[in-house]
């Protein structure tokens, strides 16, 4: 877990990260893709911080690589998720992602979905 400031740390993730505040315990910011809480807790572990001091969670929007872990760690600890409304019932449900998903117009999308 990394000092962003006085009370602001980043866990890296590998191709995203997750960000802990400190006041009045611990809030988590996203948590990644789905099977990350356990590295989560050991980065919180790890600088000195008890992972069940976690008292909310909050995800920046519901895709896969904020909100993949957002399940199992709330289940675990048994903490409230803040999040859009419109995406509460699948983060309920442990889905992260929103159906349909379009991608932007221009060059590199129209290169990229030839790909796939």
């Amino acid at each position: 877990m990394q000092k962003i400031s006085s009370r602001i740390y980043q866990i890296s993730l590998g191709s995203v990260n997750a960000f802990v505040i400190e006041d009045k315990g611990l809030t988590l910011v996203d948590t990644g893709y789905i099977n990350n809480s356990e590295k989560i807790f050991k980065s919180i572990s790890k600088a000195g911080k008890n992972p069940n001091d976690i008292k909310q969670v909050i995800l920046t929007h519901c895709h896969p690589d904020h909100a993949g872990s957002a399940a199992a760690i709330t289940k675990k600890l048994n903490v409230p998720v803040y999040a859009h409304v419109e995406e509460a019932l699948l983060i309920e449900k442990g889905i992260s992602g929103r159906y349909p998903m379009y991608r932007t117009p221009g060059f590199v999308n129209r290169r990229y979905i030839n790909y796939l």
